[in-house]
């Protein structure tokens, strides 16, 4: 047997065909190696990039995860630091929703007003809220408050009482409702502050009902200081000292010379009481400004004389004749401070010195003296209240120490200013500027005196509990030919009246049992009649308001104590009836 394998087995070649398909199939297989092989290269590529991306965004997520942390950390502690703020807060504290019910209270709100917990009266209305605690009323004005608030956008403040839990226990408070908004400003609710004031209000009754007291403490003063005063003056006035030898002529003039300082001296008081209430006005109109001027000057010259002092004045002719100012209020200011460098001066010489200056209407008064000085810590103290310096080496100078702050703030009042400069032991200069307004010399009225009121036809009556104050008013009322009657009480003032029909009354204000706008009153209630009979205020009360108080009470007009015989006149030829009134011859 052969070992041949059978002709059937016996491998034959593969045709060419199939040789170059085989070659081609491994050429497109190495291709696609090659291709895979790029892919792979390709694919890994991505995936580093990849990582490396993944890798970035967990760090920055974890640097945010500690952000957040460290912002959620510090919301944390700040809302911790809220809360604090809240619960220590002097002031009540709420805050509403955007539907305005309550969200949040503060513990000091809740325990004031009696409420256990958060939870009794958390998402009430703001209604709801307030009517647990307050009245109608207090709920009603927060709601228009709340309401306001929502619509404007803008805070508002009220004032209320609140009986807090309706146990009598009465508190003034401060409400504040706030709008809150959200990032996109939209209104997202209202906080709400209720700041207890209570104290602060009584604590501003109580110094108003001080200067109440204080005012009504310096109008008695007033009447009791200036009712004598009155007589003093009134009397001196009518004197006659033709019959005087000349020792006795000085000493009545020294009477009038100290009376009429203590005069001032009240009067300073007054004003500087004017000030302090804020009532102090000016009263312009025109006047001859270089008359005042020289007759304030007359008057210095005997004060400067009596110290041997020399008065020097200086007027330019520059200055307008005919000004518009409050001619009483400059005066003043020339008299305070030109009596202040006399008063201050033992020897030398005081000039007053009146000019304009040159590019604009404004006064410029300068006085200077030769006398103590005043030291340079001192002048920053030289306009305050009841101020004197070197009261060993001033010892007899008289005075309130507030003609300086009174002339200061009428200064002020005027628009212009005021500079010292001062040596010690040397001498002082003022200097004070004031704007006014000219009247040209073409436009001034022609002045001319009013003639002196006769009219003894006229039928007067005087009121007055003071015997003294009668004889001195009478005797003035006997100077314009009137020969009036008196009464001495309010009660037989109105028994008077009512007998007889008077021209014009003088009613005193201040008379015990029945005062004078009680008189008055009664008298004007005695018929249609006496409506219109003039009834004048006879007063020693000069504090600020007196003249309205007065006419709002019936009474028409006010002539002050001690008279002044001008306004006496001015008086009279006002309120009389003109066809008693003599013409003047």
């Amino acid at each position: 047997m052969s070992d041949c394998p059978p002709a059937s087995e016996v491998a034959t070649p593969p045709p060419a065909t199939d040789a170059a398909d085989a070659t081609a199939e491994i050429a497109r297989l190495t291709a696609e190696n090659k291709q895979l092989a790029l892919e792979v290269k390709k694919n890994n590529r991505l995936l580093v990039n990849r990582r490396r991306t993944f890798e970035i965004i967990e760090q920055e997520f974890d640097a945010r995860l500690g952000l957040f942390e460290a912002l959620l950390k510090e919301n944390e502690q700040q809302k911790r630091f809220l809360t604090m703020l809240m619960r220590n807060s002097v002031n009540l504290v709420a805050l509403l929703d955007k539907n305005l019910h309550l969200v949040y209270a503060s513990e000091n709100l809740l325990s004031a007003f009696g409420i256990v917990t958060l939870d009794a009266v958390a998402k009430k209305s703001h209604w709801d809220f307030y009517q647990m605690f307050a009245d109608a009323d207090f709920a009603h004005a927060m709601l228009l408050a709340h309401d306001e608030v929502a619509d404007t956008g803008k805070p508002a403040t009220l004032n209320v009482s609140l009986d807090l839990r309706h146990a009598g226990n009465v508190r003034n408070f401060t409400a504040q409702i706030a709008p809150m908004f959200d990032r996109d400003q939209h209104f997202g609710g209202e906080l709400i502050t209720l700041d207890d004031n209570t104290e602060i209000v009584k604590a501003q009754k109580a110094a108003e009902d001080a200067n109440r007291a204080k005012s009504h403490f310096l109008a008695s003063m007033s009447h009791e200081i200036r009712t004598p005063m009155n007589a003093i003056i009134g009397l001196g006035s009518l004197m006659r000292t033709d019959n005087f030898d000349a020792t006795q002529r000085q000493y009545f003039a020294n009477i009038k010379t100290s009376a009429e300082g203590l005069l001032q001296i009240i009067n300073d008081i007054l004003d500087f009481s004017k000030i302090e209430a804020g009532k102090l006005t000016l009263a312009p109109r025109d006047f001859n400004l270089r008359l005042m001027f020289t007759n304030v000057i007359s008057m210095l010259r005997f004060a400067a004389d009596a110290k041997s002092l020399t008065l020097r004045q200086h007027l330019a002719d520059d200055v307008p004749p005919m000004i518009i100012a409050d001619e009483t209020r400059v005066r003043q200011i020339v008299v305070n401070i030109a009596n202040n460098a006399i008063k201050y001066t033992a020897s030398g010489k005081v000039e007053v010195s009146l000019t304009k200056a040159p590019s604009a209407d404004v006064l410029v008064l300068t006085v200077a003296d030769t006398g103590i000085g005043i030291k340079k810590e001192n002048l920053p103290r030289l306009f305050g209240r009841f101020q004197q310096f070197d009261l060993e080496r001033n010892r007899g100078v008289v005075g309130t120490g507030l003609g300086l702050a009174i002339t200061k703030q009428l200064v002020e009042l005027m628009n212009g200013d005021i500079r010292v400069e001062s040596e010690y032991e040397k001498g002082t200069t003022v200097t004070i500027r004031l704007p006014f307004v000219a009247v040209s010399a073409t436009l001034a009225p022609a002045t001319k005196a009013m003639p002196i009121v006769q009219a003894p036809d006229a039928k007067v009556l005087v009121v007055d509990d003071n015997e003294i104050n009668l004889v001195v008013a009478t005797a003035f009322l006997e100077q314009h030919g009137i020969a009036a009657d008196t009464a001495v009480s309010g009660a037989e003032s109105v028994e008077k009246a009512a007998a007889a029909s008077y021209d014009l009354i003088f009613m005193d204000q201040m008379m015990p049992e029945m005062d004078g706008i009680e008189a008055t009153k009664l008298i004007r209630a005695l018929g249609a009649d006496y409506q219109k009979t003039p009834i004048i205020a006879l007063t020693a009360n000069a504090m600020s308001g007196a003249k309205e108080m007065f006419i709002e009470n019936g009474m028409d007009d006010f002539l002050a104590k001690p008279f002044d015989a001008d306004e006496l006149n001015v008086i009279l030829n006002r309120y009389l009836p003109a066809k008693k009134i003599k013409p003047e011859t």
